[in-house]
């Protein structure tokens, strides 16, 4: 007769315990770092797309250093008219975007978000890509491009999904708000008068809305200093 060997229903829930606790550990470590890796694909991804764009309008309707941005349009009473603003933005994107790039739709921000340049549904145009990702843009000194790397889905909060650029269109709006304080760099991450890393950083921890500018200097990667759970 051979003695046979098994675990006791004790030691089985040990050891189911053991895997439970090294699971709760490391599951969510693993989950932010594919987070991480996903959001830094796409937003490299948007910015080559966007740049390309750019270059490819700029063939037909010269350098984008000239293009006219509008601002809000207002009534006789100086009121904003929503509606012709909506208008001047939409007339804008369709001039200047949308015959350069693969989108899937564009319509009124029916959805007020957080942490857009402008929180008003009626004056932003929110452009849906056919990768599932959306941008707003909505027009002031310079137009701004706000990116939602997972498109309507949860949270919709600038420096956790939303990473704001800017196209510029005069010299000293470039200079001052894009990264790369050149006079012919029109597009690009929102980076107001930031001009290292650590200005950076700490302009990213006091308003998520800036985290772009951080991102750009780290190459759009999540470093471990990067102050937002994703």
């Amino acid at each position: 007769m051979k003695k046979k060997f098994a675990f006791t229903l004790a030691e089985t829930l040990i050891t189911l315990a053991v895997i439970g606790i090294v699971a709760a550990l490391t599951i969510p470590t693993l989950v932010q770092n594919y987070k991480k890796k996903e959001y830094s694909t796409r937003l490299k991804k948007f910015y080559s797309m966007m740049s390309q764009a750019i270059k490819l309008s700029e063939i037909d309707n010269g350098p984008s250093g000239q293009w006219i941005i509008p601002y809000s349009v207002k009534d006789e009473e100086g009121n904003v008219d929503w509606d012709k603003s909506f208008d001047s933005i939409l007339s804008f994107f369709n001039t200047y975007h949308k015959p350069y790039m693969n989108v899937v739709s564009a319509e009124k921000n029916v959805k007020v978000i957080e942490g857009l340049a402008v929180n008003d549904p009626k004056q932003n145009l929110r452009v849906s890509l056919n990768d599932g990702s959306v941008f707003y843009l909505s027009i002031g000194s310079c137009a701004d491009i706000d990116f939602d790397v997972n498109g309507v889905k949860p949270p919709n909060k600038a420096g956790r999904d939303i990473y704001k650029f800017v196209i510029c269109s005069n010299a000293e709006n470039s200079i001052n708000n894009t990264f790369s304080k050149k006079e012919n760099q029109n597009f690009s991450v929102y980076c107001h008068k930031i001009t290292n890393r650590d200005e950076a950083l700490e302009s990213c921890t006091k308003a998520s809305y800036r985290c772009p500018c951080l991102l750009q200097y780290d190459n759009f990667e999540f470093k471990d200093d990067y102050p937002y759970k994703l």
